[in-house]
């Protein structure tokens, strides 16, 4: 859902539609919920895909695995496992729904908000992605912190730590809570970001003011 809302709010910008959008009688929190359940609409249909594709996927398992040897049926995820899985995929959507929000502050071009979104999103995974063949614990420790910092990092970790290492699950609830923080966060700034004069303003208007006060003195 994060290019959903940013790419909305920067295209709506750049048309100089976002001006006549922010002067009806509509709240702007009111506009702002709309583009999260316009987004929410999007990461609806992602979640119902990926719970299906692990529905089939354990439903391959339990019959490929059926009657083979002992500890072969751990290829297939247990309740709880499932339960860690959705409640991963559902954090990173609220997260980057939320932060989608924020970017949507700052973007005045849909190619603004394109190149945030690859900065905070696509390059981080890409560095955990660039780790995934090794145990967290065998990482550097300057590389392990950066990786905590992330918190898209989490929800890779709370699959890792479920599926893979069998971690208690205090470590798989601290990874949820330190997500769900930092979408929260980003959440309120979002909205109050949203609430300033400066989200209809283009670049040439701050240049037209900037001019106008040097003129002034």
């Amino acid at each position: 859902p994060m290019p959903v809302i940013t790419t909305s709010f920067a295209g709506e910008r750049e048309k100089k539609t976002l001006e006549v959008l922010l002067a009806t009688p509509v709240k702007r929190t009111s506009i702002l919920l709309g583009k999260l359940l316009a987004a929410g609409f999007a990461a609806a249909i992602y979640m119902g895909s990926s719970i299906a594709g692990m529905g089939v996927y354990n439903w391959l398992m339990a019959w490929a695995t059926a009657g083979a040897l002992a500890g072969a049926e751990s290829m297939v995820l247990t309740p709880e496992q499932a339960a860690v899985v959705i409640a991963s995929a559902l954090l990173t959507v609220l997260l980057s729904a939320s932060l989608g929000i924020v970017i949507s502050c700052f973007a005045r071009t849909t190619r603004d908000a394109e190149s945030y979104y690859s900065a905070l999103f696509t390059l981080p995974m890409m560095l955990i992605a660039g780790t995934a063949m090794m145990r967290f614990e065998d990482l550097p420790l300057a590389l392990q912190a950066i990786i905590l910092a992330i918190p898209f990092s989490h929800g890779v970790l709370m699959i890792n730590n479920s599926l893979i290492y069998g971690k208690p699950w205090p470590v798989i609830a601290a990874s949820a809570l330190y997500m769900l923080a930092w979408a929260i966060g980003a959440l309120l700034v979002g909205a109050k970001l949203f609430e300033r004069e400066e989200i209809v303003e283009t670049r040439k208007v701050r240049h037209r003011k900037k001019r106008i006060g040097l003129l002034a003195r």
